[in-house]
């Protein structure tokens, strides 16, 4: 046994569906090689992993299925372990951001921490509301044509298609996702993170990586170069961790 100790993650699974062969591929299933491996070698380890309660899927998900955002979670955290287990992948602790003690209150922490230092700014945007379901349409609730390719099927802050992030109100033909309607732009407050106080920082780091590809790094560095937009990271919804 070294004196290396090592803390392995892997990416949330939202709590909201079954994990596909593509989830277990692309992600659970190399960290928990990379485990193993770890510990055959005499490294300690310690691997973590659990559901990603909150958010816009989770309660599109509620919706459709009539239940409540902590019924949704319970249900598919439940599915998911089952699904990990069966696989013979093996987290030394797996739990959800709902149920996980101290997590609000650490997120809660982290927000203001980013805020005084001037790293978030609040800001009145217009966002899509729809008036007949009586409510704003954060990102996944809403879809229509990408601003910047044409696809139809874009959500509200980006494209799958292309790739192209936007502001939601450049949407075209903007619809709803629950009734299908036509949203109206609506004035809302909310948090963004200035991404543009890092872009060269995230330049330099980008330069100093050994091994990318060339195409990867430049696409990258293109996307620096552009300029970064500030990103909202609040939502118009009941189901998360409160802004404090």
């Amino acid at each position: 046994m070294t004196s290396r100790r090592v803390l392995i993650t892997a990416a949330l699974p939202y709590a909201n569906n079954h994990p596909h062969l593509g989830h277990i591929a692309g992600v659970y299933l190399p960290a928990d090689t990379y485990n193993r491996y770890l510990r055959l070698v005499g490294v300690e380890t310690i691997f973590i992993c659990g559901s990603d309660d909150h958010g816009v899927p989770i309660t599109i998900s509620a919706q459709k299925e009539n239940s409540t955002p902590q019924e949704v979670v319970h249900r598919y955290r439940s599915i998911q372990e089952q699904g990990f287990s069966a696989l013979g992948i093996s987290f030394d602790h797996y739990s959800g951001t709902s149920t996980c003690e101290g997590h609000q209150e650490l997120a809660q922490e982290f927000f203001l921490k980013i805020r005084d230092r001037g790293d978030i700014e609040e800001k009145v945007t217009d966002q899509f509301r729809c008036s007949d379901c009586d409510m704003f349409l954060p990102d996944r609730y809403v879809e229509g044509e990408c601003p910047l390719c044409g696809a139809s099927d874009a959500r509200g802050d980006q494209c799958d298609a292309c790739g192209g992030a936007f502001e939601q109100n450049l949407l075209i033909k903007p619809r709803c996702v629950n009734c299908g309607s036509n949203p109206q732009l609506t004035s809302t407050r909310h948090w963004f993170f200035r991404l543009d106080r890092y872009e060269e920082r995230l330049e330099e780091w980008l330069e100093s990586r050994e091994g990318w590809r060339d195409n990867v790094r430049n696409f990258s560095r293109g996307i620096v170069r552009e300029g970064l937009p500030a990103r909202s990271i609040t939502r118009d919804l009941e189901w998360g961790v409160p802004v404090p």
